[in-house]
């Protein structure tokens, strides 16, 4: 094959890449205005330069890396001769190599993985602007009535209240916060393994619906329902203080053992009153970003293999207990979380169903 071929080759399938993920561009596109139109609307001028945050986009495009190691031993394993016998040996690994740079590092793998991730990191550096002018555009005015919702919707008690007496062991609550901040390195292991996802129509709503959370749940919704949480209760709200008794226990069992909750709620405080302020750090409680992400991989797990998505189901149910037992977040924060994902999923899928009619197709 000539040079002119190889560049024509290396063309048409990166062009394929950009139809394919047009989608995710076009929808990347209108948040991405509407944060400018909204800093126009709004007079908060430079709200969007988060928007060129540059570590989120360094770190996205590194973490594309990851899953390849693991793909090309998994693909070593599965490469046997004509007679379905596992090859040994140099022929076997070339096998291996051969099949690896057709399937994954193919130029339309490649550049749809590549624009995956920069649609991800763009959009978050969107969703870490506008959280930190959450309390600008609206005061954090629904503590009291989603403190009161939770009690009403659990007979009278608050949700920490219910939980307190499976949870009092400080090791109960040392796990919960180990497992809490496992969060984070998991949004990046998800987004990597459906960024090299051979399922094009699982991934293509995989990531429309990422986005969909972080902008329309993480921003919009927490604009709307503009709240805290019960770590900042006495700032926010002030008078009697119903999570006193949770947070009383947590500061004694930060007395035991290292516990991490604690240090980040009161640094993210301190960062919030100061004149310096970094994506990422706003403060709001309801919807619970934390709980939707989990949803949603069981969503896509379970598609993919019925027992993966069960995993990531318990794990959800641990990071909405987690959030509750850590006193991130009131226990509605979580249920309008689970709802608006299933609902987001619902429309993703709507859409890409009849853009892939077959949902067996692969890249």
């Amino acid at each position: 094959m000539n040079l002119e071929a190889i560049r024509h080759r290396w063309l048409s399938q990166i062009r394929a890449a950009v139809r394919e993920q047009a989608p995710l561009l076009a929808l990347t596109a209108v948040i991405v205005l509407g944060g400018f139109v909204a800093e126009a609307v709004t007079g908060l001028a430079g709200q969007m330069n988060h928007l060129w945050y540059r570590p989120s986009y360094v770190h996205f495009i590194r973490i594309l890396a990851m899953p390849l190691p693991i793909a090309f031993l998994w693909g070593r394993l599965k490469v046997t001769d004509g007679d379905g016998v596992w090859l040994q040996g140099a022929p076997g690994w070339k096998a291996a190599w051969r099949r690896f740079l057709e399937v994954y590092l193919n130029p339309r793998v490649v550049s749809a993985a590549v624009l995956a991730g920069l649609m991800v990191a763009a959009n978050i550096n969107v969703f870490g602007a506008w959280k930190l002018a959450i309390p600008k555009l609206r005061p954090f005015d629904w503590d009291p009535r989603l403190a009161e919702l939770d009690r009403l919707l659990h007979f009278g008690r608050h949700p920490w209240e219910l939980l307190r007496p499976a949870l009092e062991n400080s090791l109960a609550t040392n796990i919960l916060d180990f497992s809490y901040y496992t969060w984070l390195p998991l949004v990046a292991i998800v987004c990597a393994w459906q960024a090299w996802s051979p399922r094009r129509e699982l991934r293509l709503r995989f990531f429309l619906t990422f986005v969909a959370v972080w902008i329309v749940l993480g921003d919009i919704a927490a604009v709307a329902f503009s709240s805290a949480g019960p770590p900042y209760w006495d700032h926010v709200v002030g008078g009697v203080n119903p999570y006193r008794g949770l947070f009383d226990h947590l500061s004694a069992v930060a007395g035991q053992m290292p516990l991490g909750t604690p240090i980040v709620q009161n640094a993210l405080w301190a960062r919030y009153t100061s004149a310096v302020q970094t994506p990422y750090t706003g403060i709001s409680a309801m919807p619970s970003i934390h709980v939707a992400m989990p949803v949603l991989y069981a969503l896509v797990g379970w598609r993919t293999w019925k027992p993966l998505g069960v995993v990531f189901a318990a794990y959800g149910v641990l990071i909405l207990v987690g959030s509750v037992h850590l006193g991130w977040h009131y226990a509605i924060d979580g249920y309008a979380s689970i709802l608006g994902v299933l609902v987001l999923w619902w429309v993703a899928g709507k859409f890409t169903s009849k853009r892939f009619p077959a949902r067996s197709i692969v890249a």
